[in-house]
């Protein structure tokens, strides 16, 4: 059976946006550009993306609409990170600072500045980001299944980078039982991910493997790039452990091949140029002994 993708929810995004256009409605025009940018986000087609952030900057601009302004600067964050830029990321994250006055954008804004820190290798204060989050959701917080899915991924990131594997791998559990009833590729890619990645820490090569081809299942579609590169990435590494140096090769191949289109679809603007540079820099070089033989 075919899960719903970012797709679908970027075609309903188009619903509501064709709607209050016809109805002259302003906010939830705002609104629905504002629910396309994930889908965007998360298919990989970044170019529409920030053509969206930007018309969306300039509508709540033009309105006087600081929530809305924050959100997309939020967004925009969201793409530098996801884009490795996390100094940019950072910078949009500091932009919004003086603006939260809702729960939705302080969570988002938490979210945004914990993965930025992560990113940096800044552990202690991603924790303190991360740590308010969890609280939030201890206590019964309503928040979007969206974000809480981006927590728990960042937050098996996080106790992976820490050594605990067994933190890492409750995270991960979570994220995974969120992701399966929507069917969300990414978030499941990404879940079993970080399973091969604790059972590797743990030196359980047959869990590792298994949980990687796990990964692998749900990212080969083609629908969603940003999961892809990270587990093709991931069974590099894993078979360049393994001392499988042809595998390690293919996969590492097939991560460079996604993010080299991530990279292609940013534009040639300036801002497109930097991103293009910190992506393509994300994806480590393998070692001299797991590259192929020169002829």
């Amino acid at each position: 059976m075919k899960h719903p993708g970012y797709m679908d929810a970027l075609c309903t995004a188009d619903e509501v946006v064709q709607l209050s256009l016809r109805q002259r409605d302003s906010f939830n025009y705002m609104g629905g550009q504002y629910y396309r940018t994930w889908p965007l986000l998360y298919s990989g087609n970044w170019r529409q993306l920030v053509s969206a952030i930007d018309e969306g900057l300039h509508t709540a601009s033009q309105n006087s609409n600081l929530f809305i302004d924050t959100a997309y600067q939020l967004v925009k964050a969201a793409l530098h990170l996801q884009a490795f830029d996390f100094q940019g990321a950072e910078v949009f994250c500091m932009n919004v600072a003086n603006y939260l006055g809702d729960q939705y954008t302080k969570y988002v804004y938490q979210l945004m500045y914990g993965h930025t820190y992560l990113g940096l290798g800044r552990l202690t204060e991603a924790w303190r980001f991360f740590h308010e989050i969890e609280q939030a959701l201890d206590g019964g917080a309503l928040i979007e299944l969206r974000y809480r899915l981006m927590f728990y991924e960042n937050l098996g990131a996080y106790w992976l980078a820490e050594g605990d594997s067994g933190k890492a791998r409750s995270a991960a559990g979570r994220l995974l039982e969120l992701a399966t009833p929507p069917g969300n590729r990414h978030f499941l890619a990404i879940g079993h991910r970080l399973l091969a990645l604790c059972a590797q820490a743990e030196n359980d090569r047959p869990e590792a493997a298994a949980r990687i081809e796990q990964a692998l299942t749900f990212a080969e579609d083609g629908e969603v790039p940003l999961a892809a590169w990270q587990v093709h990435a991931a069974a590099a590494e894993l078979h360049e452990r393994w001392g499988d140096s042809a595998t390690a090769e293919e996969h590492h191949r097939q991560a460079a091949t996604v993010l080299r289109g991530l990279a292609d679809g940013l534009g040639d603007t300036d801002e497109g140029r930097i991103l293009a540079g910190t992506l393509l820099s994300a994806l480590r070089p393998l070692a001299p002994q797991a590259l192929p033989s020169p002829s």
